[in-house]
């Protein structure tokens, strides 16, 4: 998909979907930019805009690749769309039974997750002096410890009728030391 739209990053994980007895891949794609006006850097990215304006579904029997966009109000996207307008399709144009399984991308809830762990605080002070950091948790992993990763689950919401498919970190508050 790279070499069909270079343009375009994507996520690092592909998902795999069975529709109508058939397999799709789907994979989410962003619109970025290092240099959008009055946009705060991502930490330890080149860019400070991105947006899932883009899935991709590739047809996992013959190779078909089909772009749907899914934000036409995201306007790297909509000028992508005026050069190329042959290439995306409207999100309504992807089958009903596919658009059951879109879901949130790992890679844009961990730049917003991060992003969060200072921008969660409401009082000027302390966001100033950083008093209220939160942090990833950590986990024992095959080097040591490693940061624990966001991962789906699926799970009922309280005074919700059913249960949904989630995308979910916990975190904890780092307290100073003295």
């Amino acid at each position: 998909m790279s070499a069909i739209a270079p343009f375009l990053r994507l996520d690092h994980d592909p998902y795999l979907v069975v529709s109508n007895g058939r397999l799709f891949w789907i994979q989410n794609a962003y619109t970025t930019n290092a240099y959008f006006p009055y946009a705060e850097p991502a930490p330890g990215l080149d860019l400070n805009y991105i947006r899932n304006s883009v899935k991709v579904v590739v047809d996992a029997y013959n190779g078909t690749v089909d772009f749907y966009l899914i934000d036409s109000r995201d306007p790297i996207a909509a000028t992508y769309q005026r050069v190329l307008p042959s290439l995306f399709k409207p999100f309504t144009a992807m089958p009903p039974d596919l658009r059951t399984h879109v879901r949130y991308p790992e890679d844009l809830f961990l730049i917003q997750a991060r992003l969060y762990q200072a921008y969660h605080m409401e009082a000027a002070d302390v966001f100033y002096n950083r008093e209220d950091l939160w942090q990833f948790p950590r986990q024992p992993g095959g080097d040591g410890i490693s940061t624990m990763s966001p991962y789906y689950i699926i799970m009922r919401l309280p005074g919700e009728p059913q249960a949904e498919f989630f995308l979910m970190l916990p975190w904890f508050r780092a307290t100073a030391t003295t």
